[in-house]
């Protein structure tokens, strides 16, 4: 499933390019990202299923899944303000 991501950005002041006697002066931007959407909590679950049944090792262990969700927590305490973002 593809989806295509427009962000919209307003140059700074004074965004022109000048080719011969042809001046453009940039108002508005647009990037347009295509991007490939996935419901990520079932490529997930594929994918430990598919390890867990075969035997094979999966690309991220316990530890270093768990090390992630340190992380992500903490992050998300930064984000919410409940953590100075400065602090180690």
């Amino acid at each position: 499933m593809d989806q295509t991501l427009d962000i919209y950005t307003r140059p700074s002041l004074g965004s022109s390019v000048t080719e011969g006697s042809v001046s453009y002066r940039y108002e508005n931007l647009i990037e347009k990202v295509q991007v490939d959407k996935k419901e990520l909590l079932k490529v997930e679950l594929s994918h430990f299923i598919e390890h867990a049944s075969s035997g094979k090792k999966p690309s991220i262990d316990g530890v270093e899944g768990m090390r992630n969700i340190e992380i992500a927590y903490r992050v998300s305490d930064m984000l919410s303000g409940k953590v100075d973002a400065h602090k180690k």
